[in-house]
């Protein structure tokens, strides 16, 4: 199956990855609200969560310093949510534009820097994990925001709504794009990377 979106065609195999909580297993690791804290380089902060990275980009996109420190005072992606809902000075066009390209950004800083040691549960057991390894192992499977809620980010159906109607009335789940770019990127680097070990490799036998 093909999918194409604004940046890259993709295809994918086998059956799809429906995922919406953070906390459910396995596969909560691939929502938003997923606690794991990396650093943009850019503006030198650090986030929580992929969904603190968004409203903050939000509010200062519409130069709502109020807002984008309130946002990073809190922890809470529920509270996040909220507060980037209430951004003030809002332009929805300019946002159309760039926030695809922004979910993606936060999400691989995310799978980059991040594992899964704050998401695990107390009493968990065994090391955290890099979530890009988490990711990697997701194979060439579609990734789906299975959100009830949500036809933009996810695709208006749980999982189970989902494999009972046709995939023509299915969202747009720009989420599980943005994420499949990133596993696509990050997949690419790391064959790259390896090629560089290995040529590296024969120029000193």
């Amino acid at each position: 199956m093909q999918i194409v979106n604004t940046y890259v065609e993709i295809t994918t195999v086998g059956a799809p990855i429906f995922f919406f909580k953070d906390d459910e297993q396995p596969y909560g690791f691939l929502c938003q609200w997923y606690r794991s804290r990396f650093t943009d380089p850019i503006s030198g902060l650090g986030f929580s969560c992929a969904e603190q990275y968004m409203m903050w980009n939000k509010a200062h996109l519409a130069g709502d310093e109020a807002s984008a420190k309130a946002i990073m005072a809190t922890t809470s992606p529920r509270k996040q949510k909220q507060l980037g809902r209430d951004v003030q000075n809002f332009d929805v066009k300019a946002w159309e534009k760039i926030k695809l390209e922004v979910v993606e950004r936060g999400n691989y800083l995310k799978f980059t820097q991040g594992n899964n040691g704050e998401g695990m549960k107390m009493g968990g057991k065994g090391e955290p994990v890099a979530l890009k390894r988490l990711l990697l192992e997701t194979g060439d499977r579609e990734l789906v925001e299975a959100s009830r809620f949500d036809r933009v980010w996810g695709i208006g159906f749980d999982a189970e709504q989902a494999m009972a109607v046709p995939r023509e009335e299915w969202g747009q789940n720009l989420l599980g794009v943005a994420l499949m770019n990133v596993r696509e990127r990050i997949r690419k680097e790391s064959e790259g990377r390896a090629e560089v070990i290995e040529d590296e490799g024969l120029g000193n036998t």
